[in-house]
């Protein structure tokens, strides 16, 4: 008879092989979406890409104030009641479109406080369609899971996301400018969402039941209210920097940024598409063994976050003169700095699993709360003196906090150890040390430095690696 050790390494094993693939598509978009922004910042310029960068943040800051986790509350209440599909995706469906209208309407509003440069008004016409296309195809998407048809969603959003890079590159190779590469952009995501609206509700009735929708609104009132919070406290750097200081400084910023945003994505990703789901099963069915499943995601997502981090610090330079161009040369400092908030991502997310699949999310909710406040108080003194040093700096301790506030509780409360970390803190520390070592020995020689870090890794890694490959591999084997 098998342990309930043995049991829950199984359990996650079988719940990480599903998670890569459940994932694979909003992995793709979303890897996709970021590519293309970095393609976009080389074509443009530190300058002219800051007031991109600003617009888009700006929207996507007023859209924060707007969510209400009606998506998420849908998909949770569509599974339960598929005979109440109808009004409940005409309810959240009417809700998306005002709320993301109002969204615009308010981020024009507060344009002239982020810049006042006369292109940033030209470029927020296409930049509030995508953000709204972006905001009215979460429910078509959340249609196509409730129904079990993940592989078309995963097609839909993967292409959309595969059609704007292939696009964004393909512009940028003739030279269009900004506003050019903003509509694209925008319309590319018009259509995507068209399409998922035609190819889902053909057939279909759609219904309205307002008197439902305070119900609805006070379900999911949590999640949206943690997705706003989260999204603010990404913004509100860009934001500070964009109104103290010129463009050129949150183009730098924002160029560092994403490729922080392209880290963290595939354990973010994993996360929420097929853990936090399957851990809210868990956690109903078999509490017991619940701890012991989000202790093995801390036992990956740690060491995972120490290579990442690691990796980012040694590969700075080479990613940002070779990717970005030498006028992106101000921004290797950046990301030496932000690379290690992937760490403390990393870190958090198995107690943010744990803590939104274990009923704790007030707890969650009163953790983002301090950190947005101590991160508007920190961007207001230290971004608008030290500009995007600053910014990255608060970018890093925001992260810290939140996690931290998060991790310390979840322990405290036994809902996940830290136990089996002992058996990777070699590997951890010498991956640390080689990134640390390699830049400091070569710091004119990236290309050398990078490869050495890597071969270093590799080597440190291959004995620990292997064994949890073999099961993966074992597990896969074994699925359905």
């Amino acid at each position: 008879m098998e342990s309930p050790h043995t049991m829950s390494e199984k359990i996650f094993a079988t719940l990480l092989t599903r998670g890569i693939y459940s994932s694979s598509g909003t992995l793709i978009s979303r890897v996709s979406a970021s590519l293309a922004g970095i393609v976009i910042a080389r074509a443009l310029g530190p300058g002219t890409f800051g007031i991109y960068a600003a617009v888009m943040a700006l929207i996507e800051f007023a859209g924060a104030f707007t969510r209400l986790g009606m998506v998420t509350g849908f998909k949770r209440e569509g599974s339960r009641s598929p005979e109440a599909l109808s009004f409940l995706f005409g309810n959240v469906l009417i809700v998306q479109l005002v709320l993301g209208l109002m969204s615009i309407g308010i981020a024009l509003v507060g344009l002239p406080l982020v810049s006042k440069n006369p292109s940033a008004l030209k470029v927020f016409p296409p930049v509030a369609l995508v953000i709204l296309s972006t905001h009215m195809a979460e429910p078509f998407l959340a249609l196509m899971q409730i129904r079990g048809e993940q592989r078309l969603a995963s097609f839909y959003i993967s292409g959309r996301g595969l059609a704007f890079l292939a696009g964004t590159t393909f512009l940028a190779s003739l030279g269009f400018d900004m506003i050019a590469l903003a509509w694209y952009h925008g319309i590319c995501y018009m259509v995507a969402t068209l399409l998922m609206a035609f190819s889902t509700v053909t057939g279909e009735s759609v219904t309205l039941r307002l008197a439902y929708l305070r119900t609805q609104i006070k379900g999911a009132l949590p999640f949206g209210l943690s997705s706003a919070l989260n999204t603010a406290l990404g913004n509100l750097p860009v934001l500070c920097l964009s109104h103290f200081f010129p463009e050129e400084s949150v183009g730098l910023f924002a160029v560092a940024s994403r490729f922080v945003t392209i880290s963290v994505l595939m354990g973010g990703v994993a996360s929420a598409e097929a853990f936090v789901p399957a851990l809210f099963n868990l956690f109903q069915a078999d509490p017991r063994r619940f701890p012991q499943v989000c202790s093995w995601m801390q036992r990956v997502y740690i060491p995972m976050g120490i290579f990442v981090s690691s990796a980012l610090y040694a590969c700075s330079e080479a990613l940002i003169v070779v990717i970005q161009g030498e006028k992106y040369q101000g921004a290797v400092s950046l990301l030496k700095i932000l690379c290690w908030s992937v760490f403390f991502s990393y870190g958090g997310i198995a107690a943010d699993g744990a803590l939104t699949a274990g009923d704790r999310m007030r707890v969650k909710i009163a953790a983002q709360v301090c950190t947005t406040l101590a991160v508007a108080l920190l961007s207001f003194s230290l971004v608008g003196r030290y500009g995007e040093l600053g910014a990255s700096v608060v970018a890093v301790l925001g992260t810290f906090m939140f996690s931290s506030l998060m991790v310390v509780y979840a322990f405290r409360k036994n809902l996940y150890s830290f136990s089996g970390l002992g058996g990777t803190s070699i590997p951890m520390a010498v991956t640390m040390l080689a990134a640390i070592l390699t830049t400091q020995l070569m710091p004119s020689k990236y290309i050398v430095a990078a490869v050495l870090f890597f071969a270093s890794s590799i080597m440190v890694w291959y004995p620990f690696l292997r064994p949890r490959i073999l099961q993966l591999r074992s597990e896969n084997e074994k699925l359905p």
